[in-house]
Formats: C-alpha cells, structure tokens, sequence
C-alpha cells in the first residue's frame, strides 16, 4: 500500500461530501458544514490547507432519517453504532468511509472492529434543556462516559504496540478494567438523545465533547441556510454560522501561530489499496 498525502485526503474526503450532499439533497435532509471544515468554507472556500478531514452536522431528525436511509451511489459505507450492522462502532456520532481505494490504520485510535478507509464525521445536533444548571449537568454525565469510551478503545489496541513501559502499564489496566467495550458509547448515545430536539428551544453537539457548553447555542442560529463555496463546489452552511463559531473559538477569521498550522490525526495513517 502507498501512503497518501493530505491533499490525497482531502479530494476522497471531497468525494465522499459531493455524495452525501447529493443524496440529502434529493431526499430532503438538512446538513450543514460544522467544525474546522465549517472555518475552512467561511475563512479559504475550501479546506484550511493543513486539514485532512471534513465533518457535517445535521439536527437529530435528519440525522436519523440519514443514517437509516443514506445509500451511496458511489458505493461508500456509513459506520453508526444507531443502526443494523453497527454492533463494532465505538462512536456516538456516524462516519462515512470510502471502502475500496482507501485504508486508514486506526489500530492506536480505535474507533471501529472493521477495516476503514478515509471518512467524513456526520455529527447529530441535539435538543438541550434550556435550563442552563440542568445542561451543564447533562455535559459533565456526558463528559465522564466519554472519558470511559475512550479507556475502553483504548483496552482494543494491541500489547506490542505499547511504545514504552507507562502504557504497557495502562494498556493491562484499561484490558483488566474496561471489559465492556460498548457499555459507555451506548450511555453516551442515551445522554445524547434525552432531550427531544424539536420541542427544545436550544441545541448542542454533544456526541463529542470537546467543547463543553461552548456547543451549547439558541436553535434560531440552524434556521435557514446557504450554499457556500468549498474547493469547486457549493455546500450548506448555516445562516447562523458566524455566533456558533465564535461561541466555540473566537475569533474563528484569525490565522493559529504557524506551529499550530498542522493536521491533528498523526495517530492515523492514511493509504491507497
């Protein structure tokens, strides 16, 4: 196998978004650029040039309907621990993989029993309570299940793989401890999904988090939205984009230090079959 480079990344990845894009356009699902690919559209009109990945967020409705009906036509797989056939997905968010030019080498990020090739994050937004003090509880529940699913795909890897005696260590602990490798994602999805999206008047991201109650945002910012340049095509972005990621980083238009300018996926390893 060659090892591909970040621009070889980036075109499958745009791939994979032309797809979804067509099929949520045909069947009525709402998406919408998110995270640094989100940046990237609004800051370069495509990738920030050191970013090898691209993720899609789409209200909790839509993200149902999508990953129970999501067929490609390009013969890409969608990986959800929510549906049929996702019993080895350690995720409580989906991924769509190109399956048949691509393998990544996860074995030291685990997030998946089978073999995968480059994907693209599909992210459900979820109902939060509107309720400040009862939110903030739901992320510190959310955050401690995390914390263990991680230390439970941690337990996947391999002993050999260990690059020094304090993971050896914590490898044996993690395999002796965290025998129920599915136990913490699926907490995790019923944290994710115990507010009903559309009777809330606001929203989060709270399958991955990262960000805490920085994700915590008014619904108003999802209503309505725009085609954007992304590279040579054009992909929805939210019409309230511009509160939602200052809320999560600020000045979002500001240029990082260049020794910050560098993907943040070395654990995995990207080829061509």
């Amino acid at each position: 196998m060659k090892l591909m480079t970040n621009e070889d990344v980036q075109n499958v990845s745009l791939e994979l978004l032309k797809d979804i894009h067509e099929f949520c356009e045909e069947n009525n699902i709402y998406y919408t650029l998110c995270g640094g690919t989100l940046i990237g559209a609004i800051r370069h009109n495509g990738f920030i040039p050191w970013d090898d990945d691209i993720d899609i967020a789409m209200p909790r409705p839509d993200y149902e309907k999508f990953i129970r009906t999501y067929k490609s036509k390009n013969g890409y797989k969608l990986f959800s621990r929510e549906i049929e056939g996702g019993e080895g997905v350690y995720t409580a968010f989906s991924r769509v993989c190109e399956m048949d030019e691509t393998f990544v080498d996860t074995r030291l990020n685990p997030w998946s029993q089978y073999d995968t090739g480059v994907w693209i994050d599909v992210m459900p937004l979820e109902g939060a309570y509107s309720d400040e003090d009862l939110e903030k509880k739901r992320w510190k529940r959310a955050n401690a299940v995390w914390r263990r699913s991680v230390w439970a795909r941690f337990s996947l890897i391999n002993m050999s793989m260990a690059p020094n005696l304090y993971n050896f260590a914590k490898l044996i602990f993690c395999k002796l401890f965290y025998r129920k490798k599915f136990y913490y994602i699926d907490r995790l999805i019923e944290i994710c999904k115990e507010c009903d999206f559309n009777s809330s008047y606001k929203y989060t991201d709270i399958a991955i988090t990262h960000y805490e109650m920085r994700e915590y945002n008014p619904k108003s910012y999802l209503e309505g939205r725009s085609l954007h340049q992304f590279e040579d095509s054009q992909f929805y972005v939210l019409n309230g984009y511009d509160g939602w990621l200052k809320h999560i980083y600020g000045d979002y238009m500001k240029l990082p230090p260049k020794a910050e300018r560098i993907h943040k996926h070395d654990v995995n390893k990207y080829y061509w079959k």
